[in-house]
């Protein structure tokens, strides 16, 4: 009985690899167009809701240019900008989670949290709502390291 109990694993571990071969081959032919068929029904019965659409228009001088280095040196003070606005403008309802820690290692209690959230809001609501004018230079000193003006 040895025997024949090593053909028949033999014989099932063959027809397995047979099968995941298969299957792979297969994946390759008809899956990317299954994945494709997949996400068209879906997104066909799902509707996001509408976009609050908001726009920023960036306008740089060559004196700001010169100063960054040209086009290869103007991104980096670009996406530090536009880090900074994003921080600016996210308002309470962004930052859930876990309680902060205080400075003791134990969790706020309520009134720390609401005093802190408030704090917050003020912060963001002074910086969102004052207008800046643009001036010649002033993404250049924001490259620089000093704060906007």
């Amino acid at each position: 009985m040895e025997p024949r109990r090593w053909k028949s694993t033999a014989t099932y571990v063959g027809l397995l690899s047979l099968a995941f071969a298969g299957g792979v081959a297969a994946s390759y032919l008809f899956g990317p167009q299954l994945d494709n068929r997949a996400y068209d029904k879906m997104f066909l019965y799902y509707q996001p809701p509408p976009w609050k659409l908001e726009s920023v228009i960036v306008g740089i001088d060559e004196v700001t240019l010169a100063k960054c280095g040209g086009l290869p040196g103007i991104r980096e003070p670009l996406a530090r900008g536009l880090r900074n606005s994003r921080a600016a403008s996210q308002g309470p309802a962004h930052r859930r989670g876990r309680p902060p820690k205080s400075r003791r290692g134990r969790r706020d209690s309520g009134r720390q949290q609401i005093r802190r959230q408030r704090r917050r809001n003020r912060q963001r609501t002074s910086l969102r709502h004052v207008h800046h004018e643009a001036q010649p230079g002033a993404l250049g000193r924001i490259a620089e390291g000093s704060k906007p003006v």
